[in-house]
């Protein structure tokens, strides 16, 4: 009977070392915004992606902070992370209308690239591409394109570039297939996975060999934070040192990413 007791009195001890762990980790927001497969969004309202595949792996990682996701908007996102709706945010490039902001960046962990898409026809090759200035274009609001110096004013994209904006990947590719648009910009995070899971698609999309730019993923917040580079450097390095990194990056299609980079 003593021994029983005394199993049940480490078992509750150890039940509640572990919640007051739980408790003491401190909260640290993570936004993200539609930018398939980093973030998208289920059918049923919940979101999904690389991104929530690195949060999990953060909190397994350590215990001092819980990070937890939020969803913002691509155009907005400069807005809400100055009125502090989040700490953190992933996948992103400093050069994608951050720079007169008070933000420092982890280092980059994953490199990546946008293109050019079109519907195959009879006769069309790569020297479709090669003039954008007659076509229709379609992209998303809120992103920064090559194209444009990164300047991502939808009015300046519209007029300058007859760029058609939506708020989506897939709506992109929608209206590329009803020929709503000649050219489609597409990231290649995206479209390299997409047509390997729709082989109808893929062979009915012609790919640009020329990209619209490249680019280094990293994480972003604000300077002093407590979350800082230095954390989220040393986070990565052993993630990467575990093989966590590159799981993610197979589970969502990336491994061959590096191919179509220089």
């Amino acid at each position: 009977m003593f021994i029983k007791h005394k199993i049940a009195l480490t078992a509750l001890l150890l039940s509640l070392a572990f919640i007051s762990v739980c408790d003491s980790a401190e909260t640290v927001v993570v936004g993200g915004y539609e930018f398939a497969p980093f973030v998208q969004r289920s059918p049923d309202g919940s979101y999904d992606g690389v991104t929530i595949d690195l949060i999990a792996a953060l909190n397994k990682l350590q215990k001092d902070f819980n990070f937890i996701f939020v969803s913002t908007l691509a155009d907005t996102r400069y807005k809400a992370f100055q009125a502090k709706r989040f700490d953190l945010i992933f996948f992103e490039d400093k050069m994608w209308g951050w720079q007169d902001l008070d933000v420092v960046t982890s280092k980059v962990f994953l490199r990546g690239g946008d293109t050019y898409i079109a519907l195959k026809k009879v006769g069309r090759d790569q020297n479709f591409f090669a003039d954008l200035s007659s076509k229709i274009l379609i992209g998303i609001k809120g992103y920064h394109y090559g194209l444009a110096n990164l300047n991502n004013d939808p009015k300046f994209l519209e007029e300058k570039y007859n760029l058609i904006l939506v708020n989506s990947s897939l709506s992109v590719i929608k209206l590329l297939e009803h020929g709503r648009g000649d050219i489609a910009i597409v990231s290649l995070s995206f479209i390299l996975p997409y047509l390997k899971q729709h082989q109808r698609l893929s062979k009915k999309i012609l790919i640009s060999e020329k990209l619209d730019h490249q680019y280094g993923h990293t994480i972003l917040t604000r300077k002093n934070y407590q979350v800082n580079p230095e954390k989220l450097n040393y986070w990565l390095s052993l993630l990467e040192e575990q093989g966590v990194l590159e799981e993610i990056w197979k589970k969502r299609g990336l491994e061959d990413l590096h191919i179509w980079l220089n």
